[in-house]
């Protein structure tokens, strides 16, 4: 490893340089944050991780005693009121843990650990916009099947995330019958639902290309019938009577049915364990943090560290944080629009209070705030937590709401349109209104930028008319729009 730079590593690695950015002195420091992280719960989900399961079992059957009276009496009762109060409750509810999750993002000291956070949670993507409940269920998600696996094993990671309630529901795996279960013998047959045997390999572990057959996905999507959904408590559990009977030929073995969530479990670890799949989430991490192209040697020292210690991402993470391509400042991408929000908001120090001064005056059906223009929401949202969520959404990464399976596009061409430079330029004009007043222009541009600031950038910032016009000249800057 040569040439560590604490402005690098800010800003490549974490969410940028801020009044309250805690610095990084060598690339341990990015590693040993990771299991400190790991302990403090997130801001997010709004009632904790326990009172949000909690939620959910509520929610099921409210919405189950709603849906009996629908069909017992008809539409346009009280029965389909008490489904339009449940579904306010639940949108106001995922409107709060979006504005916690900027706020985590901004204000936790272990910004390495939210940016990996902000990783995998788009590499196991799932999305709230698939039903009323998953606006529930994928703040839960991030905070106890991703966060908590970070540093730990790709197995581990992948079995929590594979195995969550949210993943089943967001695949349809809850409606995958084997055909000759008993289910399925008295429904006709029909063939396996094959979207989580497909995602599992062509995006969270081999890769597309990679070696495998359609047979092994129709055989894993035989394999994982029986993982299903217990629709009272919202909980993955394995119904043998939907389980498809036998032994499985995948990747070249064959596996037997052991009737439990452990058959899911044991090919997941064979495909965690498989070589591609060390090459293929190598490949992913270091495209994310290093550059759309990264070096070849790059990637083969990642994956050889992957397979030397069994997918430990710790060591995975220090493996691509030696390498001299990390520390390179030509290198970097197009900042996503939740790093560009974030790493903004950081940079003028905003405080918990600012963030999270929240207007809960909301559209009375709770639907128009996932349908509604974004760019006319942000005007009016009056906290900078409310305002950051609407930008995103007008920026095209909405929060937990990606629109397949693939998860927001990684690349730095997607980002780097006009159009997404005008929306940037806005938001960056609201924020500068809310706390630069006092700044001045030349001592933020190097508190932010540090030494990535080009000579271009400071002489336009020097010569800038009016304060306003010269923090603006940093926040629209390449340099900041890059990491």
């Amino acid at each position: 490893m040569t040439g560590f730079s604490a402005g690098i590593s800010a800003i490549r690695f974490g969410y940028g340089l801020g009044p309250q950015t805690a610095p990084y002195f060598r690339p341990d420091d990015l590693i040993s944050e990771l299991d400190r992280a790991a302990a403090v719960p997130p801001l997010f989900p709004l009632e904790g991780v326990q009172g949000r399961r909690d939620a959910l079992i509520d929610f099921a059957s409210r919405e189950k005693a709603a849906r009996a009276e629908r069909r017992a009496v008809g539409t346009g009762g009280a029965e389909d009121d008490a489904i339009k109060v449940l579904r306010r409750e639940v949108q106001k509810r995922f409107r709060r843990d979006s504005v916690l999750r900027v706020t985590q993002a901004v204000l936790s000291p272990y910004a390495f650990h939210e940016r990996l956070a902000s990783f995998w949670i788009n590499h196991f993507t799932v999305s709230a916009s698939k039903s009323p409940v998953m606006r529930l269920l994928v703040p839960l998600y991030e905070a106890e099947a991703i966060r908590p696996h970070l540093a730990g094993s790709f197995r581990d990671l992948l079995t929590s995330a594979s195995l969550h309630p949210a993943m089943v529901i967001f695949l349809d795996q809850a409606k995958s019958v084997g055909p000759g279960s008993r289910r399925g013998k008295r429904q006709g047959g029909e063939a396996a639902n094959e979207n989580f045997a497909r995602e599992v390999m062509e995006l969270h572990t081999l890769g597309a290309g990679s070696g495998y057959s359609q047979a092994d996905v129709q055989a894993l999507a035989l394999m994982l019938t029986g993982v299903t959904l217990a629709p009272t408590t919202i909980e993955t559990v394995f119904n043998p009577r939907v389980a498809e009977p036998g032994s499985f030929a995948i990747l070249g073995q064959r596996y037997g049915r052991e009737g439990s969530l452990d058959d899911a479990r044991t090919i997941l670890s064979v495909l965690a364990d498989d070589p591609r799949t060390a090459r293929h989430v190598s490949s992913r991490l270091a495209e994310h943090f290093i550059g759309d192209q990264p070096p070849h040697d790059l990637v083969e020292k990642m994956a050889l560290r992957w397979r030397e210690t069994h997918g430990d991402l710790s060591s995975v993470y220090a493996a691509m944080l030696e390498h001299p391509a990390a520390w390179t400042a030509s290198a970097g991408k197009t900042k996503m629009p939740l790093d560009y929000v974030v790493s903004s908001l950081k940079a003028f120090g905003f405080n918990r209070a600012q963030l999270l001064n929240t207007n809960d005056a909301d559209d009375p059906d709770g639907e128009s705030d996932m349908m509604a223009d974004a760019g006319a929401r942000a005007g009016a949202a009056r906290g900078l937590g409310q305002l950051s969520v609407a930008t995103l959404d007008a920026l095209g990464q909405p929060l937990w709401r990606a629109s397949n399976a693939a998860g927001f596009d990684d690349g730095s061409g997607y980002w780097g349109g006009p159009g997404q430079l005008a929306q940037r330029i806005a938001f960056a004009r609201r924020i500068i209104a809310r706390g630069g007043k006092s700044l001045d222009p030349r001592d933020f541009l190097q508190a932010t930028l540090d030494e990535v600031a080009r000579a271009d950038t400071i002489a336009v910032v020097n010569q800038a008319p009016n304060r306003e016009a010269g923090l603006l000249a940093t926040l629209v800057s390449p340099e900041f729009n890059r990491r």
